[in-house]
């Protein structure tokens, strides 16, 4: 597989100081057949609206059939089922609140472009069109918004946007890498990777772009923050001990916490809607090597229950709400 999508975009952001893109359901009570006579049985009560469990559902990116192609897949079945079927590189990023759209970029224009597009991989609407490139947009919480890393006149930097591309603003005017971003759940901030201290740092910012701080201040590279959906941790990936490994802390950077992964590396973590379960992806026990292919995996947020969901190669997982 070659190394492609966002994380791959680091190794030439810190190389070249530019990046090189490579429902809800009623429960109502049945009128009680018993004499109104006879005692009542007492009942425990329960909501009057419940909402459906997770789907366990999974988007991903995979080279399978040749080029990057957008996939899903349910753990339940295992099965992936192809989305995208162009000629062009499709790179997922993000679901919507409801499950019903899926964010993107792609080259088909020429460049990498952000895109939304039905769960079944019709209705396509692009979002942005500008001289340079577009990656991992993602949507804000209430879903009016999308933040995105961009590359435009040599500068990598965060961007928010409207929903259906306009008011495009820019966050961040870094010298080197501003990217990743990810939306706090009430989404009055951003977490993000820089490269404005010299090695990849997590940061976080208001919304609007203000008061950017930082979370981590290490030796190596830190990169690809995600928040969680009760809004206390922030998961990463790190290659502090030399290859990367995943890992979680406390939303001001305390209590850093190493996600097992066992001998393998782990990249772009993601949480599910319910915070229960991680997805990341992985090269195998001896990290990324030029050639090598990735494959996706979920763990718990301790790192038990490690399994494999898909024996082909994938990467940058996204979990269906």
């Amino acid at each position: 597989m070659v190394r492609i999508g966002w994380s791959g975009l680091l190794v030439g952001a810190l190389a070249l100081g530019s990046v090189v893109v490579t429902g809800l359901a009623a429960q109502a009570w049945p009128k009680s057949d018993v004499s109104l006579s006879a005692p009542r049985t007492p009942r425990r009560r329960l909501p009057r609206w419940t909402s459906p469990p997770p789907l366990r559902e999974l988007a991903f990116t995979s080279v399978r059939h040749g080029n990057p192609e957008i996939y899903a897949i349910r753990l339940s079945d295992g099965q992936p089922r192809r989305l995208t079927t162009r000629s062009s590189a499709e790179f997922v990023s993000d679901w919507s609140t409801d499950g019903g759209r899926l964010l993107l970029t792609s080259n088909r224009d020429g460049d990498l472009e952000a895109y939304s597009m039905s769960a079944d991989g019709s209705d396509w609407r692009q979002l942005t069109s500008t001289s340079g490139d577009e990656y991992q947009p993602v949507w804000s919480p209430d879903g009016l918004r999308i933040a995105c890393s961009a590359v435009v006149n040599g500068n990598n930097d965060i961007y928010v946007m409207a929903s259906d591309g306009s008011s495009r603003v820019r966050l961040t005017t870094g010298t080197t890498f501003d990217a990743t971003p990810s939306w706090s759940p009430d989404g009055s901030r951003i977490v993000f990777a820089s490269g404005r201290t010299g090695n990849g740092d997590i940061y976080v910012m208001g919304s609007d772009g203000s008061n950017p701080i930082r979370l981590t201040a290490t030796a190596a590279t830190e990169y690809s923050p995600d928040w969680s959906p009760d809004g206390s941790r922030i998961a990463f990936m790190s290659d502090l001990s030399g290859l990367n490994r995943l890992y979680v802390m406390a939303t001001d950077g305390s209590d850093v916490r190493e996600i097992p992964t066992g001998d393998r590396d782990g990249w772009d973590p993601m949480w599910s809607s319910d915070g229960q379960l991680i997805a990341f992806y992985s090269y195998g026990p001896g990290g990324y090597t030029p050639g090598a292919t990735s494959t996706v995996w979920v763990t718990e947020p301790d790192g038990s229950d490690l399994r494999q969901v898909d024996p082909m190669d994938g990467s940058h997982p996204v979990w269906r709400p």
